[in-house]
């Protein structure tokens, strides 16, 4: 793989390089990231607006900000990244992990996951509307003062993960999987009041 010192911002597809330690200047165009690695890489504040990455590496990558749409996000890594503020909208995410990241503050909205992984992810202040999840992992993750709905979670295992002052559409809640603590919790979502 080979090392680019800057980006240059009149190509519209990268393949197998690496990127360290820069700020990318986004563009007009949407962009194609094929087996790339990004190390210490700033997006803060662009908008990636049709971008595919396929294949890629993010290590503490900054995507404060950032708006990703009409786009896809396809085997890749996100580790020790900050995703905070973040507006992921008409993306399709498959088969792909974030590790140690924060979500926190995101919108997330109409997009579709598939065969994703979170592991130790804050999800605090997350806005989740009209998703689509299949097959998705949510292992030790933090979803405090979120809201998510019109987005299914059956057959999603939120047992692992801790939901504090979260809100749900009801009707997503069918099927999804939690442990007692939360069950008692989603009950008060429910309006049960629970006695001894």
């Amino acid at each position: 793989m080979s090392k680019v010192d800057h980006f240059d911002i009149n190509i519209d597809s990268y393949h197998n390089l690496t990127f360290k330690d820069d700020t990318y200047l986004e563009t007009s165009f949407p962009v194609d990231f094929t087996n790339c690695t990004f190390t210490n890489i700033s997006f803060m504040d662009t908008s990636l607006d049709g971008y595919l990455f396929t294949d890629c590496k993010f290590l503490n990558c900054n995507f404060v900000n950032t708006k990703i749409s009409d786009g896809g996000i396809h085997h890749c890594t996100f580790i020790d990244s900050k995703l905070t503020g973040l507006s992921l909208v008409d993306t399709v995410v498959k088969d792909t992990s974030f590790k140690s990241s924060s979500f926190s503050y995101t919108n997330i909205n109409h997009d579709e996951f598939g065969n994703c992984t979170f592991k130790d992810i804050d999800f605090t202040g997350m806005t989740m509307m009209n998703n689509k999840l299949k097959k998705i992992i949510f292992d030790n993750c933090l979803f405090k003062d979120c809201e998510i709905s019109y987005t299914p979670l059956k057959d999603i295992d939120l047992s692992h993960s801790t939901l504090s002052h979260t809100t749900f559409n009801i009707d997503d809640l069918k099927g999804c999987q939690v442990n007692v603590e939360q069950a008692l919790y989603l009950s008060t979502l429910l309006g049960i009041e629970i006695v001894d």
